[in-house]
């Protein structure tokens, strides 16, 4: 389901962002998964995949960003790969014993940035709201700059 989640991703306008989801074709985890995303839904993928990961027997994920070995007179290039592993990458934190500290004078992190808003890199936007009658309400919008977001009003309207 990573798998099919990424590669839809990548099929949207836009999508593409070269992450080679090839290494998610590896043998699955025995786990299966039964789940629903109907084409109207327009599914958050990162939160989708998180909630798939989040449940019981669930798998880590990730994105490896690397570069590739020099060989047969080829420059060595850089790579992305989505990759999962299960039931979790590596070890866990009590058994690692590394602790990450800031200030003090024997910080291990100097500083750090972490922007908290996002809406400069929204092209797109989609909002999804109960409609009326028969079917749910979807509206889309594309925009050249910024977007913003409304909050659906009562009545299952929202606005972009």
């Amino acid at each position: 389901m990573f798998w099919s989640l990424m590669r839809y991703a990548r099929e949207q306008p836009g999508g593409d962002i070269g992450i080679d989801i090839n290494p998610l074709a590896a043998p699955p985890t025995g786990i299966t998964r039964v789940t629903t995303y109907f084409g109207y839904e327009r599914p958050e993928i990162y939160k989708s995949i998180a909630e798939l990961a989040a449940s019981d027997d669930g798998f880590d994920f990730g994105v490896e960003v690397g570069w590739t070995s020099a060989a047969n007179n080829q420059a060595p290039r850089r790579f992305k790969q989505a990759r999962a592993w299960f039931p979790r990458r590596g070890r866990s934190a009590s058994e690692s014993g590394l602790v990450f500290s800031k200030g003090g004078g024997y910080g291990s992190i100097l500083d750090y940035d972490w922007p908290e808003d996002g809406t400069s890199l929204v092209t797109e936007m989609s909002g999804l709201g109960a409609g009326h009658g028969r079917g749910p309400h979807r509206e889309d919008r594309d925009r050249s700059g910024p977007a913003r977001c409304g909050v659906a009003a009562a009545g299952g309207r929202g606005h972009v």
